[in-house]
């Protein structure tokens, strides 16, 4: 009766076991992709399988150990060790899932945060669609104006003049080039309006892709979107010969340039970059851990009588 009574309450710990296994290889997995630098899928599930497979093996081996009743001093030893291990492990590979549990409780804070990010890019992208309206409806006037007055030909010596036999005698290409050529690319509004459905729709999955693109497109390096907009501005000046800037006067002397300031840096990203575990996020882990050994702690030791012991319970006499 006893042992079916222990079959019983080792069956639910099992399950216990296996399923905060399961959430702590999630949540490792998400914690490296998230907060590795260049974080990977394929070593984020390696790093998580990893972790998952050696405290399952770990805690097999315990209650494996547990339940010896041959040489029970050797396979004691094993036991300790087994646990002993268990929580070095636990304790020294903590961090990419703690941060990761912050991260699940800090939601409102880094959602607002990643908000506020997304309007710096929009804002961006906004005022370089508001420059290349202004200026290419301003080039646009000036060179049909220049083109149609009446003493054209006389020009000669015009930078102008040459601007419009070079690259401008037809003024309607000339637009649609120029319109095609300086507009932002399909694939980057794209990436935009992903983000802000990621944001609006916060998910634990979704923040490696949401970390990313804010970490990439905000900040002067070399992939950020107000530097691939300056690279764009300077390809078509040296491929396209446009924006020209051409005053009142049908003076033209140089390219328009797109001035507005630097965003600046992600704060959400920067955030994530630091994110340190709180008090809660390691409380949570270590509630997970008990409940993975619980299956352990219910698990029945074997214990063997001698035969002194066995005579004294059924009140009988040594018989040596």
């Amino acid at each position: 009766m006893s042992e079916n009574k222990n079959k019983d309450r080792v069956a639910p710990a099992t399950y216990i076991a296996i399923a905060g296994l399961v959430v702590l290889g999630l949540s490792r997995y998400f914690g490296l992709l998230i907060f590795q630098e260049n974080g990977e899928p394929k070593w984020a599930i390696v790093g998580a399988l990893l972790f998952t497979a050696v405290l399952g093996a770990l805690l097999v081996m315990s209650i494996k150990a547990k339940k010896q009743s041959e040489n029970p001093q050797n396979w004691r030893i094993v036991e300790i060790a087994c646990i002993v291990i268990y929580a070095i492990v636990a304790v020294f590979f903590c961090k990419p899932i703690t941060q990761f549990f912050s991260v699940i409780t800090s939601k409102s804070e880094l959602q607002k945060m990643a908000n506020d990010d997304l309007g710096k890019l929009k804002t961006l992208y906004s005022q370089y669609d508001n420059w290349r309206n202004e200026k290419l409806d301003n080039a646009g006037k000036n060179l049909q104006r220049f083109i149609d007055l009446p003493d054209y030909d006389k020009f000669t010596y015009r930078a102008t003049r040459k601007y419009t036999i070079d690259y401008c005698q037809d003024i309607e290409m000339w637009k649609s080039t120029s319109e095609t050529a300086t507009q932002v690319s399909p694939s980057e509004k794209q990436a935009l309006n992903d983000c802000a459905t990621d944001i609006a729709n916060w998910t634990f999955s979704k923040l490696p892709k949401i970390v990313e693109y804010l970490g990439n497109n905000l900040g002067s390096q070399s992939n950020s979107a107000y530097q691939k907009l300056q690279d764009k501005v300077q390809y078509n000046i040296d491929e396209h010969h446009i924006i020209p800037s051409i005053d009142g006067n049908y003076n033209f002397s140089d390219y328009e340039q797109f001035d507005a300031p630097m965003p600046g840096i992600s704060d959400f990203a920067a955030k994530m970059a630091v994110m340190k575990p709180s008090v809660g996020s390691y409380l949570l882990y270590a509630i997970l851990h008990l409940l993975i050994i619980l299956n352990y702690l219910v698990a029945a030791r074997t214990t063997v009588m001698g035969i002194e012991d066995m005579s004294d319970k059924i009140g009988g006499r040594p018989l040596i």
